[in-house]
């Protein structure tokens, strides 16, 4: 069978690349050593990689330029694409790489998130004010001013279409089996490792989700991704706050990702 598509994953040992790699009998994935691959003339997937191998840059079609999911998955360089645009861009929350701006933030009274880390995922490398202006806090590169949530979705998008929206919920039981209190949970940050899991059926959400989701994939350049938003019910508005190029898969999401490569292909 003569491959019609070749996927380009970020790790080798890539879960959600695999799995659209067993969806897609023709396609194959591309070995970052060691490679034969030839570009010319071939349609490559790139799943959350911001740098490949040449030959991919070679290509007839790439889904995902790397140079597109390297600023979708740098913090600042995401937040200051976006601030430096002036039309139909997504509403983000107000940042700063000045700390003497933060701290002024926090003596009006807002929580301030500081990023440690740029390229950080789950969490990684994140600072609450609230929590103490440490050295460690003012050495963070990134300040975010701290939006309050009622709900957070991670939005689907492939192509300009919304594939499916996930809201993340708070499991009931943790692995132990034993019941969650939610008195006990930090409700500002909702991943996996905090209790949170997608739901997907049965998810309510405001229509403004939908269009600052896509916004910022038309706004970053990129033909699909997962985008994280949060939804303000006292503003009753979205707030987009990063976008992920090789989203975590399962069940229908993989065959849902498949499908719209698929059509993209014969397009």
């Amino acid at each position: 069978m003569k491959p019609m598509l070749f996927i380009y994953p970020w790790n080798m040992d890539s879960k959600g690349a695999r799995a659209i790699r067993n969806q897609i009998p023709e396609a194959r994935i591309i070995k970052h050593n060691g490679s034969t691959f030839v570009g010319s003339g071939k349609t490559v997937l790139n799943w959350g990689a911001s740098s490949v191998i040449p030959e991919v840059l070679n290509a007839k079609r790439v889904f995902n330029h790397p140079d597109k999911v390297a600023l979708a998955a740098n913090k600042l360089k995401f937040f200051r694409r976006i601030d430096s645009l002036k039309k139909d861009t997504p509403r983000i929350p107000a940042t700063t790489t000045d700390l003497t701006e933060a701290i002024a933030w926090v003596t009006e009274g807002h929580e301030v998130i500081g990023r440690a880390v740029l390229e950080g995922h789950s969490g990684e490398g994140i600072l609450f004010s609230s929590d103490g202006i440490t050295d460690q806090f003012k050495q963070c590169k990134l300040f975010v001013r701290y939006v309050k949530k009622k709900e957070e979705y991670r939005v689907h998008i492939a192509f300009g279409k919304v594939l499916y929206v996930q809201r993340k919920a708070l499991r009931t039981h943790d692995d132990h089996g034993s019941p969650i209190d939610p008195k006990t949970i930090d409700w500002r940050i909702r991943n996996l490792n905090n209790g949170f899991i997608f739901q997907r059926n049965d998810v309510a959400f405001d229509d403004d989700v939908i269009e600052q989701a896509q916004r910022a994939i038309r706004v970053i350049g990129l033909d699909f991704g997962a985008v994280d938003v949060i939804w303000n019910d006292h503003e009753k508005r979205t707030y987009v706050l990063e976008i992920n190029t090789a989203p975590g898969l399962e069940g229908t999401s993989i065959t849902d990702y498949a499908s719209a490569f698929r059509s993209a292909l014969s397009e």
